[in-house]
């Protein structure tokens, strides 16, 4: 017998952050079927950046694509608390050799305070254990 499908959380009279995490862990149970690049990541949206520093959130989309022809550009993640099970994918878009350096505020990726990117074409997916990152 099937489990019944989780419901939507009721909307809250201000939608703060905490209803926005609920709401988009529910959605990722119906989009989120394993895909490396799931449906409802292609959904979130994509943005380009070339100044520093980059600040991704869960409002501004997941995908960072970074062009650090001019200088180096830092990106910074998220606390690794408030985005548990996101991830954000940062990939350099030039062939510059000036760094995209991603850094997580009060926490590490992967044991460490920052993840530096100098190869031209190089992305990185990060994710969120609720206490760290982790570099997939």
């Amino acid at each position: 017998m099937a489990l019944p499908s989780p419901a939507l959380p009721m909307p809250p009279a201000v939608y703060d952050q905490g209803y926005m995490t609920r709401l988009l862990n529910v959605l990722r149970l119906y989009f989120d079927f394993g895909d490396p690049e799931p449906e409802l990541y292609n959904m979130c949206g994509i943005a380009t950046y070339s100044t520093t520093p980059v600040y991704l959130g869960i409002s501004s989309g997941e995908v960072a694509l970074v062009d650090a022809s001019t200088g180096p550009i830092t990106v910074f993640l998220p606390a690794a608390g408030t985005s548990r099970d996101f991830r954000f994918s940062v990939k350099k878009t030039d062939t510059g050799a000036y760094p995209v350096t991603v850094r997580a505020a009060g926490s590490t990726i992967d044991g460490s305070d920052s993840a530096v990117m100098t190869i031209p074409y190089t992305s990185l997916t990060f994710k969120s254990d609720g206490s760290n990152y982790w570099i997939l």
